[in-house]
């Protein structure tokens, strides 16, 4: 039952639509943060953030807390490209994180593997990407461990607005997930701001309500 609760709590929150092969100039950055509500009051809040420390290395911040069970967790990890030919690109990523549970309980260790493929696309003569990334997290104390896929589908409708599709499948000790969302940024000044749906297909089959903002830097 241990197992079952962390792994659930690791995979509540979706991947951000920033997520992908794609590393951070130099010395710029990247923040989210956005909160996920769902009927059943679960809702998951994260901070999401990128920093490009050099051309072959990124560094990234993945955080979120959930509203049931009061658990959160937090993963630190570094993005190296493998690959890259014409618009398609392949990157890997490592990371370690730590998650904690309210009422005393303690924490437990996480560890993540990120195997992610990307390219740039021309829709219909809109600028537009895609990408699949595939995930490995363990979490070793609490013997248990996830798989995820996660596919993005990107359009930029105009300069600083996009339309973003995404599909995720996730396949953890204890269970499984299907979810399909649609969302939309909008530039407002220095920020972005994200709004989205989701439609979970298995276990539950809840819709949930996406917004976030985004800020470059």
């Amino acid at each position: 039952m241990r197992a079952v609760l962390v792994l659930c709590l690791i995979v509540s929150g979706p991947v951000p639509a920033a997520a992908g092969p794609w590393l951070r100039t130099p010395g710029t950055g990247f923040v989210s943060l956005s909160r996920e509500v769902r009927p059943d009051g679960a809702d998951w809040s994260a901070l999401y953030a990128e920093y490009g420390v050099s051309e072959r290395l990124t560094a990234v911040l993945d955080a979120g807390s959930s509203e049931a069970g009061g658990g959160r967790v937090a993963i630190g990890s570094v993005r190296v490209p493998l690959w890259q030919g014409g618009a398609g690109r392949v990157a890997l990523g490592f990371g370690l994180g730590e998650g904690w549970r309210d009422g005393g309980a303690p924490s437990y260790t996480v560890v993540q593997g990120v195997l992610s493929w990307g390219r740039s696309l021309d829709l219909a003569g809109h600028g537009g990407w895609t990408s699949f990334d595939a995930t490995w997290r363990d979490t070793p104390g609490a013997a248990a461990s996830e798989r995820k896929l996660d596919a993005t589908l990107g359009a930029w409708m105009r300069p600083g607005d996009a339309l973003i599709g995404q599909a995720q499948f996730a396949d953890w000790t204890g269970g499984e997930q299907l979810r399909v969302g649609l969302g939309w940024v909008t530039r407002l000044g220095p920020v972005s701001v994200e709004t989205g749906v989701g439609q979970r297909l298995r276990q539950g089959r809840e819709t949930d309500l996406k917004i976030g903002l985004w800020v470059e830097f």
